[in-house]
């Protein structure tokens, strides 16, 4: 299982998101990789350590407004494929494998790993999803309410620099597992 996560504050920064912190960074591997089922295994076992429901995947409208950062550009840091390897390991710079968490440069919100390293799962399920303009960045626009594949977001080290691009998503069954797919946890903040 790989569980990417980050150090990150989104509290604040808007009115419609509500506010929520990426968990501090942290990179664990076993020997499976989680599927989406897993991951809310994951979460549920986390939340009652923890107390409440605080854990939880992003929407994909989270997601893409935390890799943007506040950008409308292709990626965080923005147009020009050519800086990819130093934000991402993506097929041109990974070396045909994972790596931890934090070894590259962040986005300009402080989140490491956003473009590559492993696809990271995100709570909607898969289906018509209209990308935020930039008037509507700042927009948790809602996923499907029902549908028959979970959507992922970000890229990963098997993937080219188009496929790591922010706006870019694919899907699966909530059951499928790879060896680059992992997932990324938010906390809800009080």
């Amino acid at each position: 299982m790989t569980i990417m996560a980050t150090v990150g504050l989104l509290a604040g920064r808007n009115k419609f998101l509500p506010t929520i912190a990426w968990i501090r960074q942290a990179s664990i591997t076993s020997v499976a990789p989680p599927s989406w089922n897993d991951t809310q295994k994951f979460i549920r076992q986390l939340n009652a350590k923890e107390g409440g429901g605080k854990y939880r995947l992003p929407t994909e409208a989270e997601w893409e407004y935390a890799v943007r950062a506040g950008t409308t550009t292709a990626y965080s840091f923005g147009d020009d494929a050519s800086k990819l390897g130093e934000y991402a390991w993506y097929d041109g710079k990974a070396g045909g494998g994972t790596h931890p968490v934090g070894q590259l440069k962040a986005n300009g919100w402080g989140l490491h790993d956003m473009h590559g390293n492993v696809w990271e799962w995100v709570q909607d399920w898969y289906g018509r999803y209209t990308a935020a303009t930039a008037g509507d960045l700042a927009v948790d626009l809602p996923g499907p309410a029902e549908g028959a594949f979970r959507a992922f977001r970000g890229g990963s080290w098997r993937n080219n620099t188009r496929d790591c691009r922010s706006s870019f998503r694919v899907n699966d069954d909530p059951g499928f597992r790879s060896p680059v797919v992992g997932f990324r946890v938010l906390r809800a903040v009080e």
